[in-house]
């Protein structure tokens, strides 16, 4: 659409390469005019804006129109810092993170954390962005990541999980040791200079032994 205040009366068509690109229409008692343009594909038109009164008089203006119907990609190469555990994995000990990535240059980023919106974040002339978020509960936090262009676009959002995992495991469980040459299978005693412990523990985590102060196996 295309408007401004003209003269009462005078006929207005916007021409692209000396065409009538839509059908004309004639301003009101203020001047005031209103162009539907129509179903306008993606791209950049100079369009030559032609107003004529009742005598036959016309003036042109030339304006350029940028077009930009396409959805943007989504973002891309996601991280977290920190990433305390594996890098990539994107589970942390942290309760705030930097969640970063690339996306389309000048666009703007949207995330979500649980449901609840974040600040929104402007993605540099390099394609990349961050954005400090909260993760709100112990476990799998649910985020969502949109990207809007600089016409409006939005494109189709991406979800993924980070857990949050900031509470110490329970005390590792020790069940027995082999060779156990006692006199019972559980009395954990050995003539052997070299056993193997085994145990319960949180699963994933590693377990470390040491001996007197000292690191063992």
């Amino acid at each position: 659409v295309c408007s401004s205040d003209l003269e009462a009366g005078a006929v207005i068509v916007a021409r692209l390469g000396g065409v009538d690109f839509c059908a004309p229409v004639t301003t009101d008692s203020r001047g005031g005019w209103i162009l539907p343009l129509g179903t306008v594909g993606s791209g950049t038109y100079n369009l030559d804006i032609i107003a004529t009164d009742a005598a036959g008089n016309s003036t042109k203006s030339s304006i350029a129109l940028v077009v930009d119907a396409d959805r943007p990609a989504n973002a891309t190469s996601f991280l977290i810092s920190p990433d305390t555990a594996t890098a990539g994995d994107f589970i942390t000990s942290a309760t705030e993170v930097i969640l970063s990535g690339s996306a389309e240059v000048g666009a703007v980023v949207q995330v979500k954390v649980n449901g609840v919106a974040q600040s929104l974040a402007s993605v540099s002339n390099t394609g990349t962005w961050s954005i400090p978020i909260r993760l709100s509960v112990e476990g799998d936090n649910k985020i969502w990541v949109s990207v809007i262009d600089l016409a409006g676009n939005p494109c189709d959002a991406s979800t993924f999980f980070i857990k949050r995992d900031s509470l110490a495991p329970l005390a590792p469980m020790v069940s027995g040791i082999s060779p156990d040459t006692g006199e019972s299978a559980i009395d954990r005693v050995t003539s052997s200079e070299f056993v193997s412990l085994a145990g319960l523990a949180e699963p994933g985590s590693i377990v470390s032994v040491e001996m007197d102060g000292n690191a063992a196996g």
